[in-house]
C-alpha cells in the first residue's frame, strides 16, 4: 500500500511539473513571437531610411504622373514596379530611381487598405512578406492614396500621397456614376479644388463627359494680359501660373486644324468656321475657354445671356472680363462683366481665367 501511494505521489508530481514546464514554454514562446513581431515592425517595417526612400518616389509621382495613375486606378491597386510608360512619361528615370533605392515592388492603392486586404486574402498576387506587411497597416480614412513599397532586402514601408482634391461640392450629379445635365450645369455646379498642397480655388462645372469634369475657375488671375495677334502670350502666362497644379489632369488641346473644337475664328458668337491662327498642340494643366463651349451654356452677345456664375467677381471698373482663345478676326472674344460674350481689341489688357479637368473618381 505504501509503495502504491508513493508511486501515485511521484506520478502526480511529474504531471504537475510537466504542466508548469509546458506553461513556462508557452509563455516564453508567446513572448518570443511578440518580440519577433516587434522586431519586424521596428527594423523591417517603416524604418526612417526606408520612409525617406519611399518619400523620394512619392515626390516623383506627385510631380510627374499622379493624375495619370489615379485615372487608371480601376481596381484596388496598381503595380508600378515596372515603371510602365502607361503610367510614367519619364519611365527611364523611374526605373533608375527604383534601382538606386533598391526597391523591388511598388503598389499604388487607396489610403484605406480594407478592400485591398479583402482582395489579397482571397487571391494574393503579391509576395507573402508584402501581404503580411499590408495586414499591419491600419487606417479608417480614405481621402488620400498611398504607396506600399517592398525593398530587395525584405523590408517594407508605406506613405500617403495625393488627396481627393474636392470639397464643398454643390451637386451630387458631378460624382462618378452620375452625370450633370446641361440644365444643372447652367444652374451651377460648384466645388473647391485643391489644385496643389498649397493652393485651393472655387470652380464651376462647364462640361461633364461622365468620366472627367471640365471646370472654370470662379476668379481670375491677378494680372491683366494682352491677347495680341494670337494667344501665345496668354498661354505662356497661363502655363506659368498653373505649372505646379499637379492635382489636376493634363489637358492636350489644339487651336488649329479642322475639328470643330479647334476652330478659333468666330465671326459671330454662333458661327465658328475657320482658324485664323495656329498654335502647336499643347499639353498643360489648364487652357483658356473657347467660344463654342460658352455658347453651349447659352452665352450670346446679349447682356445677361451667360449663366450668372460665369461673371463671378467681375465688375465694370478694374475687372471687366476675361479672355477666351477665340478671335473674330479684328477683335477678340471675352466674357464681359455683364454676363455675355463680347469682343475687344487685342491690344487691351484684361484678365485670364483657367479651364481645368479632374477625374470624377476624386469626388467619391
Amino acid at each position: 500500500m505504501k509503495k502504491s501511494f508513493n508511486k501515485g505521489f511521484v506520478l502526480a508530481e511529474t504531471i504537475i511539473i510537466s504542466v508548469v514546464i509546458i506553461t513556462a514554454l508557452i509563455v516564453v514562446y508567446i513572448q518570443f513571437i511578440t518580440l519577433n513581431n516587434s522586431y519586424n515592425r521596428s527594423f523591417k517595417y517603416n524604418s526612417v531610411d526606408d520612409l525617406y526612400a519611399v518619400n523620394n518616389v512619392v515626390k516623383f509621382i506627385e510631380s510627374e504622373s499622379l493624375n495619370t495613375i489615379i485615372n487608371k486606378l480601376d481596381s484596388n491597386y496598381i503595380d508600378l514596379s515596372s515603371c510602365s510608360a502607361d503610367y510614367f512619361k519619364e519611365y527611364n528615370y523611374c526605373k533608375t530611381l527604383l534601382e538606386y533605392l533598391d526597391i523591388k515592388t511598388v503598389i499604388f492603392t487607396y489610403e484605406d487598405v480594407t478592400e485591398l486586404k479583402n482582395e489579397l486574402s482571397q487571391n494574393n498576387t503579391l509576395s507573402e512578406g508584402m501581404y503580411t506587411f499590408i495586414k499591419t497597416i491600419s487606417t479608417n480614412k480614405n481621402n488620400k492614396y498611398r504607396l506600399i513599397v517592398e525593398f530587395n532586402n525584405d523590408r517594407y514601408a508605406t506613405l500617403k500621397l495625393g488627396s481627393f482634391l474636392v470639397s464643398n461640392l454643390s451637386n451630387e450629379c458631378a460624382k462618378e456614376g452620375n452625370t450633370c445635365s446641361i440644365n444643372q450645369i447652367k444652374t451651377g455646379v460648384s466645388m473647391n479644388v485643391s489644385v496643389s498642397d498649397n493652393e485651393s480655388y472655387s470652380f464651376n462645372v462647364i462640361n461633364d463627359d461622365c468620366t472627367n469634369l471640365t471646370l472654370i475657375m470662379n476668379d481670375s488671375f491677378e494680372d491683366d494680359v494682352i491677347w495680341n495677334t494670337n494667344p501665345t502670350n496668354l498661354l505662356e502666362y497661363l502655363d506659368a501660373k498653373v505649372s505646379n497644379w499637379y492635382n489636376v489632369l493634363d489637358i492636350t488641346y489644339s487651336l488649329s486644324g479642322t475639328n470643330s473644337n479647334s476652330y478659333n475664328n468666330c465671326i459671330s458668337y454662333d458661327n465658328c468656321s475657320d482658324n485664323t491662327y495656329s498654335v502647336p498642340t499643347k499639353n498643360s494643366k489648364a487652357r483658356l475657354p473657347m467660344v463654342q463651349e460658352l455658347v453651349s451654356l447659352g452665352c450670346t452677345n446679349l447682356a445677361g445671356s451667360c449663366p450668372s456664375w460665369l461673371g463671378n467677381n467681375l465688375n465694370s471698373s478694374n475687372n471687366i472680363g476675361y479672355w477666351t482663345s477665340t478671335t473674330n478676326g479684328s477683335n477678340k472674344w471675352y466674357i464681359s462683366y455683364d454676363n455675355r460674350l463680347n469682343t475687344t481689341s487685342d491690344s487691351n489688357n484684361i484678365k485670364i481665367r483657367p479651364i481645368i479637368m479632374i477625374n470624377k473618381k476624386v469626388l467619391d
